[in-house]
């Protein structure tokens, strides 16, 4: 629908006057803060609009002027009259994406969103923003050897959001991942989800201790169960890659049984959060990976195999912990062991100190488990791969 002139002519104006506000309102000469503000996880320092100061980049739907600059390397744009009352200016994207219809639409825009490289759309409708699935904007892609280095580099400085980020971008890619962008896979979303499920222990517990207090309960509830959904979403996201590339390009019984052992694990994370018919869903799933993962191992493995190792460690806890059987884990741990024991000589170099690491684990936990003195039991079945 065409506009009438005058609301062109409206707009144009108010475009000149906010100019010139800016201009009077820039500092000269400039005077900026010394350090520089700290910005939230994720979001980059820049040049303010008057090119003086650098400044924490606004986010998609964030308030910006003259001086809060909304985040280039998100291909935000500050749009004016976006705000809630019509007027105010507001970060929103500004690449225009296809519409689900396959239609183009300026008022439907396309930019990337902040956290573990999730995409997002949002309609400027001047009310507020609405997000859906959409493609990124072109020439923000990275290779493959350079989504790898990335990953290296936040390993070493401990970011490990960006980590997955990285190798999530780069099995998206659609490739059989090699030994080593699979471990930098399981590493970077094991410590993301670990600290989740480490949080979630810690509110859990100060939960029950404030049950004669209504008001400080309520608040934990809150904060737990926003845990909950984060540490939901992560493991969505893998078991997502898992069925979606990686157990599915596997050609190789190693791989194979890395893959499904590790979507037992990530569906056994889900159980440990979840309630109802839901957590009889997620354990059911995790069982049957294990399950496929512990066939294929004994027929293709030594049981010296760090790997094969690894899966029985992680089953037995899953019985242990998620079954409450505490029969079938030790069964399965000693099994394990043993046969790990008997063939120590056939152990090679390479995966001798993996190998030997995850059979003192299966020890310790067979003797906390089969102690008489097994104390609290939130203490157990800790040692897992």
């Amino acid at each position: 629908m065409r506009r009438p002139p005058q609301i062109h002519l409206l707009a144009f104006s108010f475009l000149c006057i906010l100019s010139k506000v800016c201009a009077q309102l820039c500092p000269t000469p400039c005077a900026c803060p010394w350090p520089p503000p700290r910005c939230p996880f994720g979001v980059p320092l820049v040049l303010d609009g008057c090119g003086c100061c650098r400044v924490c980049a606004r986010r998609l739907g964030e308030p910006c002027d003259h001086l809060h600059v909304c985040d280039p390397s998100q291909a935000l744009a500050c749009q004016l009259g976006a705000g809630p009352d019509g007027r105010r200016a507001m970060c929103l994207c500004k690449q225009v994406c296809g519409t689900p219809g396959g239609h183009r639409s300026p008022r439907v825009r396309c930019c990337l969103r902040s956290g573990l490289g999730k995409e997002a759309v949002t309609a400027l409708n001047f009310v507020g923003s609405a997000f859906a699935p959409c493609s990124p904007p072109t020439g923000m892609t990275m290779d493959k050897s350079e989504l790898v280095q990335k990953a290296k580099l936040a390993e070493q400085a401990e970011r490990y959001d960006d980590m997955a980020a990285a190798m999530k971008a780069v099995t998206e890619q659609g490739h059989e991942l090699s030994n080593e962008e699979r471990n930098l896979l399981s590493v970077a979303y094991k410590n993301v989800v670990g600290a989740r499920r480490s949080s979630w222990r810690v509110i859990s517990s100060i939960e029950q201790k404030t049950e004669r207090n209504e008001k400080k309960q309520q608040m934990g509830k809150e904060y737990r169960e926003k845990i909950e959904a984060e540490l939901q979403d992560i493991c969505n996201d893998v078991l997502e890659l898992l069925d979606k590339y990686l157990i599915l390009n596997a050609t190789q019984p190693e791989s194979k049984v890395f893959y499904l052992k590790m979507k037992g694990d990530y569906f056994r994370y889900l159980s440990e959060v979840a309630s109802g018919d839901n957590k009889q869903t997620t354990v059911s799933n995790s069982q049957q990976a294990y399950q496929e993962a512990f066939e294929i191992s004994k027929k293709e493995m030594q049981p010296t195999h760090p790997i094969r190792l690894g899966l029985a460690l992680n089953f037995s806890v899953f019985y242990y912990e998620i079954l409450n059987s505490p029969e079938k884990a030790c069964s399965l741990a000693k099994t394990a062991f043993d046969e790990a024991i008997a063939e120590l000589d056939t152990l090679n170099e390479e995966s001798y100190k993996d190998s030997t690491l995850i059979m003192q684990l299966l020890r310790d936990n067979l003797t906390l488990w089969t102690s008489e003195n097994q104390g609290d039991e939130g203490d157990a079945g800790e040692g897992e791969n």
